[in-house]
């Protein structure tokens, strides 16, 4: 049997065990605080922040926290011409959103937060960086079915959809209209507003695969390519002509100054162009197997990816520039305001093709490696960059003229097509 004093021994220890338990247990809720300096998660720090942008404005949010004695949030930003961060806002509460309306075209900045309590301020959160700009980058992902939108600098996406079975082709629908998707398998063009909402379905085509919107005719020019013709319609959906007298359309440019259609048909190793008022077909035959076209309407050039060349050629046909030395000239963009042409040089293999850049007299003066299956690319005009789908690496590269990457987006899917789009 246990004496008093045993027993009196084992009550003292119980006691101060669950004491400890107790005074543990309340250190462990303290650690759950998310903006607790000892939280092994968040370190003390304001987390999730992120930002967009719309035009001359960004958007930042953060998760919100609930949190006792929480006064608001402040908001830091400095410029790349900036050596400090600045205090520009705070934000009351719990609130987890801040809307920076004095920013410009193309400067880079940056952001961090701090939240503060009725006795104490948080450390800063990982800082955020963007380039506001007045484009924005559309793209699809082919099979897998989605339509993406990203900033200006391409680093950041404002929203993903997934309401396609095969988004191929895209095309901007006009100021603040959003773009047109072509749809391979369901055999129908959607046109989806700014904020990525369906708004109008055309469904009586058959595998469409390219687009172009023509904004002064108001005209839509569709490859269908398995039926090998060139449909058009107006923004109502109504068919105005269906030209079949080709192979395999792979990619229609259209030149907004004359409202000409080019055509790259590979299979009839030719390129074509279209007369919008008579529909007439002027051809440009024997070539090697041209896969994609691209139209200056400054000086209504055509860039032509020409299989292990790139040509140019003026609005009648007649070659100006053949630039040789490509493995597989893929996909070619035009810059009309500097004449140069931007080129997918496509090689089986991981990270094996590379972007390469065009003087407007025919000089390569620019190339980057490292591209893993490349399906697009784009110009945007703004700053004469090229946003190119890096399709099997699963992102999106904004790059200089001079070869810098200028903005990336790692996504889930693999970009497909590409488009730069001014609302």
């Amino acid at each position: 049997m246990r004496s008093r004093k045993e027993g009196n021994l084992f009550l003292f220890v119980a006691e101060w065990f669950i004491l400890f338990t107790l005074l543990f247990a309340c250190a462990d809720r303290k650690r759950e605080n998310p903006l607790d300096p000892l939280n092994s998660q968040t370190f003390g720090k304001p987390v999730g922040l992120d930002v967009v942008s719309f035009g001359k404005k960004t958007v930042l949010t953060w998760h919100a926290f609930r949190v006792n004695g929480l006064s608001g949030t402040r908001i830091y930003r400095r410029s790349v011409l900036d050596s400090v961060y600045r205090g520009i806002a705070f934000v009351s509460g719990s609130q987890s959103e801040y809307e920076d309306e004095n920013v410009e075209y193309g400067v880079k900045y940056y952001y961090k937060i701090q939240m503060v309590t009725e006795s104490y301020q948080t450390p800063f959160s990982d800082a955020v960086k963007i380039t506001p700009g007045p484009s924005y980058v559309w793209g699809t992902t082919g099979n897998n079915g989605t339509v993406f939108k990203l900033t200006h600098d391409a680093s950041h996406r404002i929203f993903e959809k997934n309401i396609f079975l095969s988004a191929e082709g895209i095309a901007g629908a006009g100021a603040h209209r959003g773009v047109w998707v072509t749809d391979y398998y369901l055999d129908q063009i959607v046109r989806l507003d700014e904020t990525g909402k369906p708004r109008q379905w055309y469904r009586n085509f058959d595998s469409p695969v390219d687009i172009e919107y023509d904004s002064l005719r108001h005209i839509l020019w569709i490859a269908e390519q398995k039926l090998g013709r060139i449909v058009l319609t107006d923004t109502s959906g109504v068919k105005i002509a269906e030209l079949t007298d080709f192979l395999f359309p792979s990619s229609v440019s259209v030149n907004v100054k004359t409202g000409f259609c080019w055509v790259a048909d590979p299979h009839l190793h030719a390129v074509s162009w279209i007369d919008p008022e008579t529909y007439a077909v002027t051809r440009l035959s024997a070539l090697l197997r041209p896969e994609d076209v691209a139209v200056n309407p400054r000086d209504e050039s055509c860039w032509i990816a020409d299989s292990s060349r790139v040509l140019k050629v003026n609005r009648d046909g007649d070659f100006l520039l053949t630039v040789t030395g490509f493995h597989w000239a893929a996909n070619v963009a035009a810059n009309p305001l500097s004449g140069q042409c931007w080129v997918i040089d496509w090689q089986p293999g991981a990270d094996q093709s590379r972007v390469v850049l065009i003087s407007a007299t025919g000089e390569k003066v620019m190339e980057m490696a490292g591209l893993y299956n490349p399906q697009s690319l784009a110009v945007d005009p703004f700053d004469g960059s090229c946003v190119v789908a890096d399709t099997w690496n699963y992102r999106v590269l904004k790059i200089s003229p001079a070869g810098k990457i200028i903005g990336e987006w790692q996504g889930r899917n693999a970009p497909k097509i590409i488009r730069v789009i001014s609302p």
